[in-house]
């Protein structure tokens, strides 16, 4: 049987070896990129929505001891990585002002409302929360963010290699031979 060959000299089965390898690799990017996100940025969470109903004991006074939970940290997160960009607001979208019209305890990803003009129009109302956190898996050393990085980048590389290498571009194989 005839060996079918393309324009730059490839038979059918390493076009469909090239194909292979490059869904492979590409399979890999993704899986690996979508960790080091993960391990590399805090994760947004927006429109959180939480029901206030019960810090309320009469029509103008709220229990601001009832804390409202955001997120649960783990026990490694309150120590290392306290949610940041918190942003509350009352169910009608104005945005309240933290130690005015609430309390925020970022590291343990809790607040309480204190009693003022904006929060007595939010009985029986939601609130609604915007605040970024650390998943699991997050790294707090810097270094280990960029490096975790880098796996993405080299990844890339190797995808680009195993192109170029198995179109017959270059020939590295038999350079290190």
């Amino acid at each position: 049987m005839k060996n079918l060959k393309n324009k730059r000299g490839m038979s059918t089965g390493e076009t469909v070896v090239l194909f292979m390898g490059i869904i492979v690799i590409l399979a890999f990017i993704t899986a690996i990129a979508s960790s080091a996100s993960v391990s590399t940025q805090t994760q947004p969470v927006t429109n959180k929505s939480i029901s206030v109903v019960n810090a309320w004991v009469n029509s103008s006074y709220v229990n601001s001891s009832i804390n409202f939970t955001l997120y649960t940290q783990t026990s490694v997160n309150v120590q290392n990585c306290p949610l940041t960009s918190v942003v509350i607001r009352n169910g009608t979208g104005s945005t309240l002002t933290v130690t005015t019209d609430y309390t925020l305890d970022s590291a343990n990803g809790r607040f309480s409302l204190v009693g003022t003009d904006s929060t007595k129009n939010m009985q029986g109302n939601v609130t609604y929360a915007d605040f970024s956190y650390c998943g699991v898996g997050y790294n707090f050393n810097q270094s280990d963010r960029n490096i975790a990085g880098l796996w993405v980048l080299f990844c890339a590389l190797i995808l680009l290699a195993f192109i170029l290498e198995k179109s017959g571009i270059t020939n590295w194989t038999n350079e290190f031979r």
